[in-house]
């Protein structure tokens, strides 16, 4: 009986000698490398300022070494000698270009794929850290200004925040962005960023950065518009029949807006040279209720030297003048037409010697029991340097004219020696009927 080659033997032997023929084929043509290729020399977080040129591709290309164990020995490759690919997370990398998109700040995974000539595979992943910029202001939370000073809200946005990188290190202006301002359109004009300074009141003007490499790309600042200019001021004099002090505040008020206003009410603060208050007084006298566009008013107070008494001329630094005002609701109904006042040096009637008179008209079909009349005291320059009080006690008859006189107060002629010009207004105080 004959044995045999069994099926199984002969298959088997047929395998053998294929895996070995593909082995001599290897061991030919590549030497069998079957280790994959080591990548090194690029950190695990590649930090970066947002807005800066980046190209992933290239940056690999000059710093990414690999390194591929042949049946040769080590060989060392750069990037662009093997064939790669990379891959990255979010829609920043351009893979045609190898251009890398750095404007919006955050955290990006990126992998890195590389085939070495026996096809090994190795991959090797790494995070691009983009780091945000930063705003850094200067704003004021308020800017106050008198109706009718020339201000620029695009201007005071670039002068007053500066851009830089983490590090600070690297400076942008607001030039380099697009951006918008956003303002009341009543009063801002967006294409010169001019602001309409006529219309008293507050505004809001908020800058926004058009751009997504800020965690805060949003800054803004307050306007507030004050209609009134004051020109304040004080005078300390002796009181020659007593031992201490005395000293009056004055004020000048002016309304620099285009629409017309009234005071609701005024107050002098009195302080010393460490800025505490000495006396205050919210009850002076004051030559105008109703202010139209561009009239003047004037403001003193002899009350608080009285309630608050003074053992020397320093005890008074400053003195502050608060005023509240609104929209008037109804036609000037107070205000008395003043003319030209004239300096009188010889007056009789107070010891200085000092008064300005002058001539009121009530323009109003109702007698005037009682008004004030305060008159301004102006030096060669033009600088307010006194007020001076009417002592006139006569009304003034419906339609009529009256003759009035303010004079001087203190004893001193040192203010009175120093003016070159006096201007006076008035406003009723009281209707004949109590009005």
């Amino acid at each position: 009986m004959k044995r045999g080659i069994s099926k199984t033997f002969l298959t088997t032997k047929k395998v053998l000698l294929c895996v070995g023929t593909a082995l001599l084929i290897c061991v030919s043509l590549t030497g069998c490398d079957r280790e994959a290729p080591v990548i090194s020399e690029i950190d695990s977080v590649i930090e970066l300022d947002c807005g800066t040129k980046f190209n992933l591709e290239d940056y690999l290309n000059e710093n990414v070494d690999i390194t591929d164990e042949t049946d040769d020995g080590s060989v060392q490759y750069k990037l662009s000698e093997l064939e790669h690919t990379i891959k990255c997370s979010g829609d920043v990398y351009n893979a045609d270009t190898g251009e890398f998109n750095t404007e919006q700040f955050g955290n990006y995974d990126v992998e890195l794929l590389v085939k070495d000539e026996s096809n090994n595979n190795t991959t090797f992943a790494f995070t691009i850290k983009l780091n945000p910029l930063h705003i850094n202001s200067s704003l004021e939370e308020v800017v106050e200004m008198d109706c009718g000073a020339i201000f620029n809200v695009n201007d005071y946005f670039s002068e007053n925040i500066k851009i830089a990188n983490l590090t600070e290190d690297t400076e942008y202006e607001l030039a380099d962005f697009d951006y918008t301002i956003k303002c009341d359109e009543t009063v801002y004009n967006s294409a010169s960023g001019k602001l309409d300074t006529g219309k008293f009141g507050e505004y809001d003007a908020v800058l926004t950065i058009n751009s997504k490499s800020f965690e805060n790309n949003i800054v803004s600042f307050g306007i507030k518009l004050n209609p009134l200019a004051l020109e304040t001021g004080y005078y300390i004099y002796k009181n020659e029949f007593a031992s201490n002090y005395e000293y009056l505040g004055f004020c000048e008020y002016k309304n620099t807006s285009v629409e017309d206003l009234t005071v609701k009410s005024m107050e002098f603060q009195f302080f010393d040279k460490d800025g505490v208050m000495v006396s205050s007084n919210n009850m002076p006298d004051y030559s105008r209720e109703y202010l139209a566009s561009g009239e003047s008013g004037y403001a003193l107070d002899t009350f608080s030297s009285a309630i608050s008494l003074i053992s020397s001329s320093d005890e008074i630094a400053d003195v502050k003048v608060n005023i509240e005002f609104e929209k008037p609701d109804k036609a000037d109904s107070t205000s008395l037409k003043v003319d030209d006042t004239e300096i009188i040096n010889n007056y009789e009637y107070n010891v200085s010697g000092f008064a300005g008179t002058t001539v009121v008209t009530n323009p109003y079909d109702k007698d005037v029991e009682y008004y004030t009349l305060l008159t301004g005291m102006y030096d060669g320059e033009g600088k307010l340097i006194g007020v001076m009080y009417s002592m006139d006690a006569d009304g003034i008859n419906a339609n009529s004219k009256a003759r009035a006189t303010a004079v001087w107060l203190p004893d001193s002629r040192e203010i009175p020696d120093m003016v070159k010009s006096l201007k006076a207004s008035a406003r009723v105080t009281f209707f004949d009927g109590g009005e």
